[in-house]
């Protein structure tokens, strides 16, 4: 694919949030046809729109429940339909319900201070977040981009 003004984008998940995680949003946003923005996206990080805004959407509401947002609002400030669909393709993608998935987060935390009181680390900084992981490696770029000096 040739050089796009695509390229010069950096806030994806920024624009994937605004676009409420709608591919045809997403690409009136970008200024780009359907078939570009999917183009485009398949080669820069290895999936298709929809699976790259499914899967943010879905680390997103992993964090608003940790946030200890409900399940009801995370069902609806994310926009799927109904809760029984929200908690399907939350225990789908992340392989476990959206209720076991908090408290493996808390359990995690407080293993996590556990730890580091058994070391002697007075305020320790918190444990990587995992959904500030998956937004780095589902935005990474897949495609090297070459430097053009001409």
């Amino acid at each position: 694919m040739k050089h796009s003004h695509l390229d010069l984008i950096q806030d994806w998940p920024t624009r994937a949030r605004s676009a409420r995680y709608s591919c045809a949003t997403l690409a009136g946003k970008c200024c780009v046809s359907d078939r570009h923005l999917r183009r485009y996206i398949l080669q820069e990080f290895g999936r298709t729109p929809h699976d790259l805004l499914s899967q943010l959407r879905l680390w997103d509401a992993a964090r608003l429940l940790c946030e200890g947002n409900r399940i009801k609002e995370v069902t609806f400030d994310l926009g799927f339909d109904n809760s029984a669909n929200f908690c399907r393709a939350f225990k789908e993608y992340h392989g476990c319900t959206p209720s076991e998935f908090v408290r493996f987060a808390q359990q995690r935390q407080r293993d996590f201070l556990e730890m580091s009181a058994g070391l002697g680390i007075e305020n320790p900084a918190h444990p990587p977040l995992p959904w500030s992981r998956a937004e780095f490696v589902l935005f990474f770029r897949t495609r090297i981009h070459a430097d053009v000096s001409s």
